[in-house]
């Protein structure tokens, strides 16, 4: 099993790749679900690529919750045997444990066990998971919670003011808390994600550092399994189908529209996420109550990235009405900001990062998304402009695009 986890190099060896003017080459174990379907194996899959000139890694598969027997003993031999120098964890819940306060514990009882520096990842920020507290024993975290529940019955402003200092105290028996403490650095992609933990986290905030998910600028574009016919205009969501992309935003502007717009859903249901199914079943109901069903059409799971890439490039505008979430940030909208094509976002703060400064903030188009008419109206504005070589957004994109290039 060990050697099953134990991946091979990401690049051949050459006799030299391992020295430099400095000695050996770092080696750094990526615990990720590698080669799995999931965002977060895309971004491990970008950073290998990134990192992979200046250190050897070792990628470990990390299994989704609930894993085999031994999983996670299995992956320490591994991390042992591999006798790397540094362990980067790419931290989901549902990699760890059933539910965020169960993950929370498998998560330090295995940095715990790990004898080397650690890094970690965490691709999902938000209030929700980080308001509640894993003590030491299930029966204190039980206690707790019901002191919580019975002081949110009354509106009290001294009882509220003692739950306050009471989550404060106990936080830092807190089993996240406790495994961020034990890490040499905490990764997050966008600057709101590292504001929220370090509000949870103040005496760790020294640790966390805000790195962009890597733009593809050359990606490979392969031969698309579909085929766009002439005057069509599409329209494109990509990636998962999940219920915070609000796809019948883009589906009731796409009712505002000329015919000759089509909406393509370049995705699937996420195989980890239960209600990502049932969401996909009620998006397709509803396409067929609003009688858009001749004008949506819906990919699937897209495992070939060449062929993803080749629809994605058939795109003429993109559509991002996501709700927030608490993600660290986009994968998608750093797979998309190469290839030059409008798009158009929410206000959500995931999807800002690369709106951050002067030379890129117009990157994308923060949109009324909510307002189908509004919507529509934009998509139209910013197909139109796409036919303008200065148009700004292109040249913000560019910026933006060679700022976080993957190199």
């Amino acid at each position: 099993m060990t050697q099953a986890l134990l991946q091979t190099r990401t690049t051949p060896h050459r006799a030299g790749d391992a020295h430099s003017a400095k000695g050996l080459k770092t080696r750094v174990a990526m615990v990720t679900p590698w080669q799995g379907v999931c965002g977060n194996a895309e971004y491990a899959h970008k950073l290998v690529q990134g990192l992979s000139h200046r250190v050897d890694v070792v990628p470990l598969r990390l299994a989704a919750y609930p894993h085999a027997k031994g999983h996670l003993a299995n992956l320490l031999a591994a991390i042992e045997a591999s006798s790397v120098d540094v362990v980067h964890i790419q931290h989901e819940y549902v990699f760890f444990g059933s539910d965020p306060i169960a993950s929370n514990r498998a998560l330090l009882d295995f940095v715990s066990k790990v004898n080397r520096p650690i890094v970690i990842t965490l691709h999902t920020v938000s209030h929700a998971p980080l308001s509640g507290i894993s003590l030491r024993h299930r029966w204190l975290t039980a206690a707790f919670q019901l002191v919580q529940r019975l002081c949110g019955l009354v509106n009290w402003r001294i009882v509220r003011t003692s739950l306050r200092k009471l989550t404060e105290f106990l936080r830092r028996w807190d089993a996240l808390h406790r495994a961020l403490e034990k890490s040499s650095a905490i990764i997050v992609h966008t600057q709101h994600s590292s504001e929220i933990l370090a509000s949870y986290f103040p005496d760790i905030a020294q640790k966390i550092r805000v790195v962009p998910i890597p733009v593809m600028t050359s990606p490979e574009i392969g031969e698309p399994p579909l085929q766009k016919r002439p005057g069509e205009v599409w329209l494109m969501l990509m990636g998962f189908v999940l219920e915070h992309k609000r796809h019948m935003l883009a589906v009731d502007a796409l009712q505002h529209l000329p015919e000759n717009y089509q909406l393509v859903v370049a995705g699937g249901p996420h195989p980890h996420d239960a209600g990502s199914r049932r969401y996909w079943r009620e998006l397709v109901r509803e396409i067929d109550r609003a009688r858009m069903t001749e004008r949506v059409v819906f990919t699937g799971f897209v495992a070939d990235r060449r062929q993803y890439f080749g629809i994605l490039n058939l795109a003429d505008v993109f559509l991002m009405p996501y709700r927030e979430v608490g993600q660290s940030a986009s994968a998608v909208l750093a797979d998309i900001l190469s290839l030059g094509k409008p798009i158009i976002t929410s206000a959500a703060e995931s999807l800002c990062e690369y709106r951050d400064d002067a030379d890129s903030w117009a990157c994308s188009f923060s949109g009324h998304v909510e307002d189908a008419r509004q919507f529509a109206d934009e998509i139209l504005h910013l197909h139109r402009e796409s036919s303008n070589p200065k148009a700004t957004y292109k040249a913000h994109a560019a910026k933006a695009a060679r700022k976080y290039a993957i190199d």
